[in-house]
Formats: structure tokens, sequence, C-alpha cells
């Protein structure tokens, strides 16, 4: 698995280029796909890595992470933007 290759060279930071869950970036696929994977209790090739508290990581939102509702019209990706931090060169 790829988050399992990344903490094996101990990166100084991971940029994750977005598509995070899919399909709709709802909370539920979040728990299923993307948390289990890059902030697993222990680093294994077939149980991913702790890369999450490990590791400083950015994350880019991207069409599949906030397209969903979560039945009430809710917007699956409802974000607080004033925890997101952009990187500038």
């Amino acid at each position: 698995m790829i988050a399992f290759q990344a903490h094996r060279v101990r990166p100084d930071i991971v940029v994750n280029t977005g598509d995070n869950v899919y399909e709709d970036g709802l909370a539920n696929e979040y728990a299923r796909y993307f948390f289990p994977v890059f902030n697993a209790d222990m680093a294994g090739a077939q149980s991913d890595a702790p890369l999450l508290r490990s590791t400083l990581f950015y994350t880019v939102l991207a069409n599949h992470d906030h397209n969903g509702s979560n039945g009430d019209g809710i917007p699956g990706g409802d974000f607080n933007m004033a925890c997101w931090h952009s990187l500038t060169a």
C-alpha cells in the first residue's frame, strides 16, 4: 500500500493531491477509506501506516472530497476552512 511505502522512508512532509475518498466525501467514506489507511495503529504492508500521527500531512480537497450530502441536505464535505492551510512557495 502507498501509505506503508511512504511511511517506510520517513518523509518530513506528505502532500496528498486530493480525491481522498470516493464517491462523495461523506464522513462514513473517510471513516472507512481514509483514516484506516493513513492513520493505522501500526505500519504494515497489509495494514497501511500511521502517517497522520507521525508526519506533517497536507491534503488537497478535490471534487470527490465534498460532493455528497448526508441525507438531510447538509453537504458531506462540511469543512471548517479555518483549520485548512495553504502552502506558498
